[in-house]
């Protein structure tokens, strides 16, 4: 091969032919000679071919371990035309070919010109991890918090939550949670546990591992009291109770709800008849979407979770809302005055006759009223005009009740 270079070298000088050459050789993995001819045509080449060999030579120096050289040809990268795109070449070039420390040593140099680019932040921290250090990987997301503005925080949580799961390190995180107290890494744990299936190993390990959580958000401590009301612990109440005083509506509304449903508390009241008063649309499911709320996050009860604005980082932890949030939890607190408005809310509403027994049928089982929702479900069965949620729904209840007659035939529908 060195003979036919040499020949075809001999009557061909031309750049782009080095180049064609040079590619060539590290297909064949002959770096140094490569490196050769691409250094040989670097004071001649300056049309676009350049950028190209500038990505080529890199590589060459990545894979000859000359770092600061490397390094060198980064910053002028940076110079050339659509520099981000070449450097983010690179930056995951360097990753894929097992390069995490020539990798780590780019994302910072873009880090210096892009600080608040939480991508980057978040690629830093997979160097870290590749290359064996944890450490640094969870100081990488520290330094995005403080980095980007207060208002993305919850941007930078769902990303660390997202590397805890893709890369398992749960027992990890929560080692470190125990006696470190990161706020960042408590949140993150918090969307973990949030995102994840209550009858799960991860959920057990999450529940056993918050009992040392501490947050005032009250966004976290919703969720947590979501979390673990899922899995019917008994620390849930006390969390959706620290979040009854937010100032933010949705996660007021949320803790209210979730009290009601994990334990019937009273403390809920207030805020469950302001509900119905001003929203009475709720108790049917109408506008009752994360679509409707586009300015904030939203997390209703145990059971549904998404975020805003735009629904850029939405962890759906169930396929839909459960649009019968509200009715379950006034239904499970029992309060007489709760549902007489319950009860006039559902007789002006627009509802077919299904529908009215499918809501008594709701009512029935969330208010703990178990035959008289046996005897409904029973009759809801064979009901038509059902839509698919609803149906859904009443196959669950069917499931909890041990009603397998009635779940077959309303799943069957």
């Amino acid at each position: 091969a060195a003979t036919e270079i040499d020949q075809l070298l001999a009557w061909d000088k031309r750049p782009a032919t080095l180049m064609r050459i040079g590619n060539a050789l590290m297909d064949q993995r002959d770096f140094a000679q490569a490196m050769t001819l691409f250094e040989k045509v670097a004071g001649s080449l300056r049309d676009w071919n350049y950028e190209e060999l500038l990505m080529s030579r890199a590589k060459c120096r990545a894979k000859l371990g000359q770092a600061d050289d490397l390094v060198k040809l980064t910053e002028e990268l940076t110079r050339s035309g659509n520099a981000e795109w070449r450097l983010q070449n690179l930056q995951a070039w360097l990753g894929s070919e097992g390069f995490p420390d020539l990798a780590a040593r780019v994302i910072r140099f873009r880090l210096e010109k892009l600080p608040q680019k939480l991508d980057l932040h978040a690629a830093l921290a997979v160097a870290h991890l590749d290359a064996g250090r944890p450490a640094e990987a969870y100081a990488a997301y520290e330094s995005a918090a403080q980095a980007l503005p207060a208002d993305r925080v919850e941007e930078v949580r769902s990303s660390l939550a997202n590397l805890l799961i893709d890369r398992n390190l749960i027992a990890d995180a929560l080692a470190r949670q125990a006696t470190g107290n990161s706020p960042l890494l408590t949140g993150a744990l918090i969307e973990v546990f949030a995102r994840t299936d209550e009858k799960s190993d991860r959920a057990r390990l999450l529940a056993e591992g918050a009992v040392k959580f501490q947050t005032d958000a009250p966004d976290l401590q919703a969720k947590l009291g979501g979390a673990l009301a899922r899995m019917k612990r008994p620390e849930a109440a006390a969390w959706f109770r620290h979040a009854l005083d937010s100032t933010n509506e949705l996660w007021r509304v949320t803790a209210a709800v979730g009290l009601a449903r994990a334990t019937g508390d009273k403390a809920a009241v207030p805020i469950l008849a302001d509900l119905l008063k001003t929203k009475p649309h709720w108790v049917t499911g109408a506008e009752f979407s994360p679509m409707a709320f586009m300015s904030g996050p939203v997390y209703y009860g145990p059971g549904s979770y998404a975020v805003g604005p735009g629904m850029s980082s939405m962890p759906m932890i169930r396929p839909a809302l459960e649009n019968d949030a509200l009715l379950a939890a006034v239904a499970k607190i029992g309060e007489p005055s709760l549902l007489e408005k319950l009860d006039r809310i559902l007789a002006a509403a627009s509802l077919h006759d299904a529908e009215r027994d499918y809501y008594a049928a709701l009512v029935a089982y969330h208010g703990g009223r178990t035959n008289d929702a046996r005897a409904k479900l029973t009759a809801l069965a064979g009901a038509p005009k059902l839509n698919l949620a609803q149906l859904q729904n009443l196959a669950r209840i069917c499931a909890d009740l041990d009603m397998v007659a009635e779940r077959v035939k309303t799943l069957q529908r």
